[in-house]
Formats: C-alpha cells, structure tokens, sequence
C-alpha cells in the first residue's frame, strides 16, 4: 500500500512539473509539511510559513515590540485607516476564535509579513483579554504570485469556564468603581484590588521554574489564578484602567527587566521613561 501510495505522489508531480513547471520548481526547497495543497484554486499550491512573536507579547513572557522596529509600513497598506482595518478584522477573529482569516482582499505579499508580525503584537499588547491566544500564527502565499492568501490563527487550549472566570474578575474589580470618583481615585481602587488579589512569583523566579506556572506572565494569573511577574501584573492592570475609560500601555525595559505601565491622568502621563523603554502608544495616548 505504501508503495501504491508512492507511486500516486510521484505521478502526480510529475504532472504538475508537465503542466506548472515554474511553480513546482519554486517548491523545491520546501517541505512537505509546509504546503497545503488547494483543490480548484488557480494556483494550485499554497506555501506555509510561520511568524512567532512571542520575544514581543508580554503575555507570552516577552519584551514588547522595540522601538527600532516600530513603524513598519506595509507596501500594501500605506493609509492608516488600511492598517487599523486589518487590525480590527484581526480582533474581531480572534473573539470569535475562528481558525482561519482571509487577507487576500488587502493585497498583501510576502515582503509585507515583517509588518504583519508587528501588527499581530501590537494587537496582542493591547487587548489583555486575549490570554487564551497563541502568539505564533501561520499565513500562507501563493507561489506564482507571492501574494499572502490567509492567516491561520491558533489558540491556547484554555476552557470557556477560564475566560467566563477571568471576565467575572474583571467586573469584580471594576465594580468597586462609582461614577463620582476621579480617574485618579479609580486608579487607585484598581490599584488596591491587583495588590490585594495577586502574590508576585518571586519564589518561582529565583528558582527558574516560572516555566511551569505559563500564566504568570499574562492576565488570567494575575486576575483568577492569583499569581504573577511583572508583566502579569501590567497586563492586568492595563485591562482593568481599560475597562474603566482610562488610557493605558503597558511598557517595558530590558535594562531594568521589569514591565510596568503608562497612564494618562488628567492630561498628565505617569510612567514614562526615556532610556531603553519598549511601548506601543496609541490614540488613546
């Protein structure tokens, strides 16, 4: 049977380097695993690659995008309103955990994965509800043209019952909230309420097994488990300011190996540093 299946593969490339030589010859280096074969499309084949940003998702133990490698335009997307559309298809994706989102529309190619890998950290940063989401996603591309067809998206495993918990915590806290108090007073009772409700795994750390607490570094271990590092505790925060209307960010340092965040107060940012800071702001700062 292996054979007869050998022997079917073998004809069948053979066919296609008959009928699609310049396409297959472009295959040549490229593993089985990473082409997904596509029945009735135009291009027959749709190469697989793979972007890993978690050295930039604080939720995933990383650093936040660097600033040398912000903004990053794609050629395709030069008007903002391109990008932020994308970005919002994105978002909107990934509440909804469906597996697959289709790019063909922007027109995107595989010069432009660079900025894409920079778009889909940004977004990560900046939603901390979306714990339960994979920082490596797939996109594939179509060998003649080069051109980007569609993002696999991909998730971590966790239940309903986890987010309905972590959303339960949210309200939790924000509900402490009351509708005469500054944005400074509100800051404050979040504040209290991470303090009050989360331990820093300093115990873990010191002993290099934060490997085997993986929530630590995003806000479901801060919020319901309980237990966090800095970046933990940042994302956190940065959701439940969020919550309430106040303009947050979480940011970083690698000279200093600590994460924390900007909040804007009154017109007054607190927070920010100079030197070696790793931040993402937005039009909310």
């Amino acid at each position: 049977m292996k054979r007869y299946k050998l022997g079917v593969a073998a004809i069948a490339v053979s066919i296609m380097m008959v009928f699609f030589p310049e396409d297959v010859r472009a295959m040549e280096n490229v593993s089985g695993n990473d082409v997904k074969f596509m029945a009735g499309s135009e291009n027959l084949e749709e190469c697989i690659g793979i972007i890993d940003v978690s050295d930039m998702v604080y939720q995933a133990g990383g650093w936040g995008v660097p600033i040398n490698e912000r903004p990053i335009t794609m050629y395709a997307l030069e008007q903002e309103n391109e990008r932020t559309q994308l970005k919002t298809e994105f978002l909107l994706a990934l509440q909804q955990e469906e597996e697959i989102l289709d790019v063909s529309s922007y027109d995107l190619s595989i010069d432009d994965v660079d900025a894409v890998k920079i778009l889909y950290a940004e977004l990560l940063n900046e939603h901390s509800e979306l714990f339960y989401v994979s920082s490596e996603i797939r996109y594939s591309y179509y060998v003649s043209s080069g051109k980007l067809a569609n993002i696999y998206l991909s998730y971590l495993g966790t239940t309903e019952a986890e987010r309905k918990e972590y959303i339960k915590k949210v309200e939790l806290a924000t509900g402490e909230i009351t509708s005469g108090m500054t944005d400074v007073e509100k800051a404050l009772v979040l504040h209290d309420f991470l303090a009050q409700n989360c331990a820093y795994a300093y115990s873990e750390y010191l002993e290099g097994t934060l490997d085997t607490y993986p929530n630590v570094y995003n806000a479901y271990g801060a919020l319901v488990e309980g237990k966090a590092v800095c970046q933990g505790y940042a994302v956190a925060y940065n959701s439940l300011l969020r919550a309430v209307g106040i303009p947050s960010e979480v940011c970083s340092s690698d000279a200093m190996n600590h994460a924390w965040n900007l909040i804007l107060l009154d017109g007054v940012l607190f927070g920010k540093l100079d030197d070696a800071v790793n931040v993402t702001l937005n039009a909310t700062i």
